[in-house]
């Protein structure tokens, strides 16, 4: 566990979602845009895989809620960058999983968000980094 002024940060797993006849998984997750194209319940789906993830390396790493604003620093590293509106639009699943845990709420008031998109070259060095 950290100290109160260590950073950490906290590396997400693939995540998975059963479709019904097969499992998908994801590194990093949907923009925007590919997400309003799903059906609502794979939507749903995608959402609570995430915020699981998050929720158990949260546990893992015995993540604590700081006092006042919470620094959260996000970094999405994938082959296909995202602009920053769809980045953080894209994020929606993991700040709902920091939610309680590490942040009091996801509302400009109790965060100080920083999104970033960093491109690489290959679909095997995808991952999603929350520092705290």
């Amino acid at each position: 566990m950290a100290s109160a002024n260590e950073l950490m940060v906290l590396r997400l797993n693939k995540v998975f979602i059963n479709t019904g006849r097969t499992f998908e998984g994801r590194s990093v997750p949907h923009s925007p845009n590919r997400l309003n194209s799903l059906h609502w319940s794979k939507r749903y789906k995608w959402a609570e895989a995430w915020k699981t993830e998050v929720w158990a390396q949260c546990r893992i790493a015995r993540v604590k809620m700081g006092q006042g604003k919470a620094k959260v620093g996000i970094t999405l590293y994938t082959i296909k960058p995202q602009d920053k509106d769809n980045s953080v639009g894209s994020i929606k699943g993991i700040l709902d999983g920091l939610k309680g845990i590490a942040i009091k709420d996801d509302a400009p008031d109790c965060i100080d968000l920083d999104v970033r998109t960093i491109k690489v070259n290959k679909k095997d060095e995808e991952r999603v980094e929350i520092t705290l």
